[in-house]
């Protein structure tokens, strides 16, 4: 082991959010910074697996498996239905 640190984790994402309003996905990768290296379409469940770094992630030994996060947003629309902003959270699954 070499000792390098990185923010990395896993969640999932609907293919429906993706197909429906990607306007929501843009911020949720926007508020996380998030940068994937490894995207997965499950049919089983219709959702990507998401695998990548963020700031928001908890740093961990570049050699540990990513854990999972569940990433949860509520949106803000102006009148009209135009997407203004998302709260975003996000929490290490126990």
């Amino acid at each position: 082991m070499n000792g390098n640190k990185i923010r990395k984790g896993k969640f999932y994402l609907d293919m429906e959010l993706y197909q429906e309003d990607y306007d929501i996905v843009e911020k949720i990768f926007e508020q996380l910074k998030f940068v994937p290296y490894r995207v997965e379409l499950r049919y089983d469940c219709l959702k990507f697996r998401l695998e990548g770094c963020s700031p928001l992630f908890k740093e961990t030994d570049e050699n540990v498996i990513a854990p999972f996060y569940n990433v949860d947003y509520v949106p803000h629309r102006a009148e009209g239905g135009r997407l203004i902003s998302i709260d975003l959270k996000v929490e290490e699954r126990k």
